[in-house]
């Protein structure tokens, strides 16, 4: 059996990408040019883990056909603060939808969408064979899948899960 045959993976989300900008932002109002994305400074958000890199890389390839550069003004590997280092500056920064919709709440940013069509951020939950039909493991997935199924139904609300754990017994 190879690593692939052994894993097993299930989609929990998909969300496409969008701009934050601060409300302030003396050029981007609204709506975001590709223009005004090149000529913007940027924020560039890079995890250590996920396929965010990859899709950050597609981001200046697609300005580059555009004979666009990409002002990279600073990086962070995590997103807090994401919200406060772009509402109170001139930066911008190119981040998964939910995280930018969580940005904006009661802060001064506004989220745009990008000017040029990208992928879709894709977060999945993975396991392998040994504890594919194990209760325990088969529970945890179906809670996750749920959690993430009703939060995204929500508008990304957070969900009290308190329900999900109701028929274990202390």
């Amino acid at each position: 059996m190879s690593i692939d045959d052994s894993l097993h993976r299930s989609t929990l989300f998909e969300s496409p990408y969008a701009i934050i900008a601060s409300t302030a932002h003396p050029s981007i109002q609204g709506s975001c040019t590709l223009e005004q994305l090149a000529a913007a400074p940027h924020l560039v958000y890079r995890p250590a883990v996920g396929s965010h890199r990859a899709i950050d890389e597609r981001i200046f390839e697609l300005l580059a056909q555009f004979a666009k550069t990409r002002r990279r003004v600073l990086e962070v590997s995590h997103g807090l603060g994401l919200a406060e280092m772009v509402a109170r500056t001139d930066l911008v920064a190119c981040i998964p939808r939910p995280l930018a919709e969580l940005c904006a709440r009661g802060n001064q940013v506004q989220v745009l969408p990008l000017p040029v069509t990208m992928p879709t951020m894709t977060i999945a939950q993975y396991w392998h064979e040994r504890v594919h039909r194990d209760g325990g493991s088969v529970w945890l997935r179906g809670l996750m899948r749920r959690l993430f199924r009703e939060s995204w139904r929500n508008d990304h609300a957070v969900v009290d899960s308190a329900s999900d754990f109701s028929h274990i017994r202390s």
